[in-house]
């Protein structure tokens, strides 16, 4: 609940810097790695929008997989259990990891 209400404040405060009167969508990016559930942020928005200028807003919710770069032959790979987070080109262990790791507002409409 605490990331929706942190995005619902996000979101609130860029619409009041716009001069908007209401929000009628937000688009968010997930990341498969951040710990957040998408299927609980479409459940509990709904109550963290009430009374703003959020109500009624439709919520777009983008999932982001984990993709990683390998530092060794700079491979690009999903990084997970089944390849013990290691490289498949080259098995190196040492991997940057590119995107998945975050919860980021995207795009707001408002009016």
């Amino acid at each position: 609940m605490s990331t929706v209400i942190r995005l619902v404040n996000m979101a609130s405060s860029v619409a009041v810097e716009n001069n908007a009167t209401s929000v009628k969508k937000i688009k968010v990016a997930i990341g498969e790695m951040t710990g957040v559930l998408p299927e609980y942020v479409r459940k509990y928005y709904p109550e963290a929008v009430k009374g703003t200028m959020l109500e009624g807003s439709e919520l777009e919710i983008e999932e982001v997989p984990l993709l990683g770069e390998c530092q060794e032959c700079q491979e690009k790979f999903r990084p997970d259990k089944s390849n013990d987070y290691a490289c498949p080109k080259c098995h190196s262990s040492n991997c940057k990891i590119l995107q998945g790791r975050k919860t980021e507002l995207v795009s707001i409409a408002f009016e």
